[in-house]
């Protein structure tokens, strides 16, 4: 009998060099584990071994392959799931151990002609080791230590690039951001919205090739944790900012733009200019008949353009999504016009231009509230600018004669045989938004 066969022989010796053989792979594998909060992940792949021994029992294969294979599936699914970021990384690993447990213990159930010792097979038993069992210990060992020694730069990298990017955004960047932005009278959801805006850019990447270029020690190491760094805040916090703005209240209703507008010609003699504004597929005015869009009492729609079709545009023409109008405006109006076939839906008063707005008499009130968000309270929405003047002012409306309702004022100014031709809208109270 050699020496191999005595040592192997002895069941103490097998256990301690099981347990030595175990130990040098559990050590530098761990320390991955534990620097990225997985620390249940030894107990998630120990409690789903039961599951592969259960399936192993099931289809007749042997006890060792049958633990891996499951293994594997379970690091699989942790994977999978923990790029969803729906949960937690110690919350799948807890699901995955106890729903791998629970099945494994179902199906042994039902199995009773099969007897095991559910106590040695979750815990095992050093001193019952063999020497096959020292085999797969020690030929896992090389496998996962060579595997390790290929990729520690990059394990190291992407773990250490991990906590500095997680203290850069929850703990650095804010204690730096926010007192500075408090200073310079921010309040403190923008000042949030500024700590949350992140690490990105090129600027800290090319200050990391310095200590390349001039060959200091541990350089690569540095310029590669900067540039993760880098990466993973314009990943995370990068695609998340509209989210949190919207969680802080701190967006802004989309401007009062059309959807397309293109100017074709400045008349030159003439102060007037011709503009194609072409409708989205969502518009404002799409289902509107032209006479409700309450343009300015100066502006004329010369044309409309519907696929190949030419729709000559009169009061009845209803608008659609695609349409293409051309409009002779004049140039100060321009701001107004926009906001009648923007897209956006929530127009509201505050957006208008700082100027009188000229309308003509037959415009209806419930056409300005739609057109341009100007709302006046009490009156049908049917009433026109011309009733609303006449029925309010206590003696026939003249030139320069003018009402205030609702933060707003109406002037008439122009009249033809008793009627209101042309009024003139100021939007005085506009609140703080």
């Amino acid at each position: 009998m050699n020496i191999i066969d005595a040592v192997l022989g002895d069941f103490f010796w097998r256990a301690l060099i099981g347990g030595l053989g175990v130990a040098l792979v559990a050590g530098p594998l761990g320390c991955f584990v534990v620097w990225r909060r997985m620390a249940y992940f030894g107990d998630t792949l120990a409690h789903s071994a039961l599951l592969g021994i259960a399936m192993s029992f099931l289809i007749s294969i042997p006890l060792n392959l049958g633990v891996i294979i499951t293994c594997l599936l379970i690091a699989m699914a942790l994977v999978l799931l923990s790029r969803t970021r729906a949960l937690a990384t110690d919350t799948l690993l807890g699901i995955l151990a106890h729903s791998a447990l629970a099945i494994g213990l179902v199906t042994l159930s039902f199995m009773p002609d099969i007897r095991v010792d559910l106590t040695g097979l979750l815990f095992g038993d050093l001193l019952a080791m063999n020497r096959q069992d020292l085999l797969w210990i020690f030929g896992g060992a090389v496998v996962v230590l060579g595997l390790l020694a290929m990729l520690w730069r990059q394990l190291l990298m992407s773990t250490i690039g991990l906590v500095i990017a997680a203290v850069l955004i929850l703990v650095a960047r804010p204690i730096a951001v926010l007192p500075v932005m408090k200073l310079f009278g921010f309040n403190a959801r923008e000042a949030s919205l500024v700590a949350w805006v992140g690490l990105r850019g090129s600027v800290p990447i090319i200050l990391a090739i310095f200590p390349l270029m001039f060959g200091l020690e541990g350089a690569e190491l540095i310029f590669n944790v900067v540039f993760f760094v880098v990466l993973i805040s314009a990943t995370i916090q990068g695609t998340t900012l509209p989210v949190v703005a919207r969680k802080l209240g701190l967006t802004e209703k989309p401007p009062a733009v059309p959807a397309a507008s293109l100017e074709i010609t400045a008349l030159e003699e003439v102060d007037a200019d011709i503009v194609e504004y072409t409708l989205s597929d969502h518009p404002r005015a799409a289902g509107r008949r032209l006479s409700q869009m309450a343009l300015p009492d100066t502006t004329v729609v010369a044309m409309i353009t519907r696929g190949k079709d030419v729709i000559p545009p009169r009061g009845s023409t209803e608008l659609m999504a695609g349409d293409h109008l051309f409009v002779v405006l004049r140039p100060e109006t321009r701001p107004f016009i926009d906001c009648v076939f923007s897209d956006a839906v929530g127009v509201v008063s505050e957006e208008l231009p700082d100027q009188e707005l000229k309308l003509k008499g037959s415009t209806r009130i419930d056409d300005l509230r739609h057109s341009y968000g100007v709302l006046i309270e009490g009156e049908d929405g049917q009433t026109t600018l011309d009733a609303l003047l006449r029925n309010t002012l206590s003696s026939q409306p003249e030139i320069g004669d003018s009402l205030q309702l609702d933060g707003i004022m109406l002037a008439v100014l122009a009249t033809l045989g008793g009627r209101i031709t042309t009024v003139g809208l100021t939007v005085q109270d506009k609140p703080d938004q």
